[in-house]
């Protein structure tokens, strides 16, 4: 299992990008095993970072399993839909509740199933 770490000193962030994919949950579950959390992108300068040399989805610390289309950030801070950060192609779907960075470098709504790389983040 490969994996990476990157500091983000201005947002005071310790990153580590994990290439083994996996579930939304279980991503989620390996990161607090960890002592962290799934990534809060909520940046364009994380989301660069966070697909750095990435081609595929990369999971984030979003979803909206518990309200269909109240987007929340695992801080419980709201993700609105009309945030920039979102693709121009993302719709309100009942079957995609978990968020990832798509390869374009923008947040996409999946379904949480899809296996996927995923990014902890770790408060410095």
């Amino acid at each position: 299992m490969g994996y990476q770490y990157k500091t983000l000193f201005q947002s005071r962030l310790c990153l580590r990008f994990v290439s083994l994919k996996l579930n939304h949950s279980d991503a989620d579950d390996y990161c607090k095993a960890n002592g962290a959390r799934l990534v809060r992108a909520k940046t364009q300068d994380v989301i660069n970072v966070v697909t750095e040399g990435q081609g595929d989805f990369v999971w984030v610390g979003a979803d909206d399993i518990a309200v269909e289309a109240e987007h929340h950030w695992n801080d419980g801070t709201p993700l609105l839909l009309n945030d920039t950060l979102w693709g121009t192609d993302e719709g309100v779907r009942s079957d995609e509740e978990c968020v990832a960075v798509n390869p374009s470098k923008e947040l996409a709504d999946l379904q949480c199933s899809r296996e996927h790389p995923f990014v902890c983040q770790m408060q410095m």
